[in-house]
C-alpha cells in the first residue's frame, strides 16, 4: 500500500482512478485510487475545488479500499499533528518514563469495557444487532486489560493502585473521549478503537527491548506494552476492524473514518503525553509520591 502522497495542489475534477473519498475537514480529503489499496491525501489551498467537499463512498466497499481509507485517515491526522516529521524509529526511554507510560495506558484501558457495554446497549436499542455483536466481541477481548498496567507497576515495586487512583495523566482525556463516543455517537467508538490500535501497532519488539533495558534487571514489567503493540493482539485487531468496517453501509463507514481522524488527532497532540523525568517527578511529588523512596524490591522473574 502507498502510505503517503500529500499534495499541495489538487486537480480540478475527480480523477478517474479515484474510487472512494472522505472529506475530513473543509480542506482535507483522503481518497483511494484504483482497487489496489492505495490512497492519497489531498489538501485544498483555495477552497474552490468543489468536488473535494463531497464525500463519496461506495455502498459496498472492498477490504483493500477500506484499509486504504482507514490508513490514509490515520496518516492525515498524523501529518496534521507532526507536520510531516517522522518519529524516531526506536524512541529512547527511562525507568521514570516507563512508569508514566503505564499510568497513561491504564485509564483508557479501564474505560474501554464500560464504553463497549454502553455502545452495545445503544446498538440494540437501534435495532443494529450487527454492531451490538461486534461491540460485545470487543468488550470480551478488552476486559481486564487495565490489570496489565497494575501488574507491571507492582512488578516494578510500586504501589500500583495508589498511583493510578491519585495520578491523572493526560490519557484521562482519551478515556473521556471513549465514553463520549459510547454515549453520544456509538458508531464512532469503532473509529476510536481503530485509531488507538493503529497507534499501538507501530510499537515493535525493538522498543519493547528498550523498555526492558530501562527497567530493573530480571523484572517482567512489559505485559501492557507487549499486548498493545505489533507483537501483541493490536496488530491483529487492526486487520479484524478493517474487515468488519468493510462490510458496513457507507454512512457507518464515514462516521467511523471521522472518529479515526478525531481520535488520532487528539491522542497524537495530547499535551504532556511525553514528559521528561524531572517533569514526571514533579507531578508525582505534587501528589505525595517519591518514585525512588516508595519503590519496594522489584519482583524478579521466576
Amino acid at each position: 500500500m502507498e502510505r503517503n502522497s500529500q499534495l499541495k495542489t489538487t486537480p480540478q475534477s475527480v480523477p478517474e482512478s479515484v474510487m472512494e473519498r472522505v472529506q475530513l475537514t473543509p480542506n482535507l480529503t483522503v481518497m483511494t485510487e484504483g482497487q489496489e489499496g492505495q490512497y492519497r491525501i489531498y489538501r485544498s489551498l483555495l477552497f474552490n475545488e468543489m468536488w473535494l467537499s463531497q464525500t463519496s463512498l461506495l455502498e459496498r466497499s472492498t477490504p483493500l479500499m477500506t484499509q486504504a481509507l482507514l490508513d490514509g485517515t490515520y496518516m492525515a491526522a498524523y501529518n496534521e499533528v507532526h507536520k510531516g516529521q517522522l518519529a524516531p524509529p526506536v524512541p529512547k526511554t527511562t525507568f521514570t518514563q516507563n512508569v508514566w507510560n503505564l499510568l497513561n495506558f491504564y485509564h483508557p484501558m479501564l474505560s474501554t469495557p464500560k464504553a463497549q457495554k454502553i455502545a452495545a446497549a445503544r446498538f440494540e436499542e437501534m435495532g443494529r444487532d450487527d454492531l451490538a455483536s461486534h461491540a460485545y466481541q470487543e468488550l470480551e477481548e478488552e476486559t481486564g486489560h487495565h490489570t496489565l498496567a497494575l501488574e507491571d507497576l507492582t512488578a516494578l515495586g510500586l504501589p500500583a493502585f495508589d498511583l493510578v487512583t491519585k495520578i491523572k495523566p493526560p490519557s484521562v482525556q482519551v478515556a473521556a473521549l471513549n465514553l463520549r463516543y459510547a454515549q453520544k455517537n456509538p458508531i464512532g467508538l469503532f473509529g476510536y478503537n481503530y485509531a488507538l490500535e493503529r497507534i499501538a501497532s507501530l510499537i515493535g519488539q525493538e522498543f519493547i527491548d528498550v523498555v526492558k533495558a530501562a527497567n530493573p534487571p530480571n523484572v517482567y514489567a512489559t505485559r501492557t506494552i507487549e499486548v498493545h503493540s505489533s507483537v501483541g493482539s493490536d496488530a491483529r485487531h487492526v486487520q479484524e476492524m478493517t474487515e468488519f468496517v468493510c462490510e458496513l453501509p457507507a454512512a457507518d463507514r464515514e462516521a467511523i473514518l471521522h472518529a479515526v481522524f478525531e481520535t488520532a488527532t487528539i491522542v497524537l497532540s495530547l499535551p504532556g503525553r511525553v514528559k521528561t523525568d524531572e517533569e514526571i517527578h514533579e507531578i508525582l511529588a505534587e501528589h505525595g509520591f517519591n518514585l525512588e523512596m516508595m519503590r519496594q524490591p522489584a519482583a524478579a522473574i521466576n
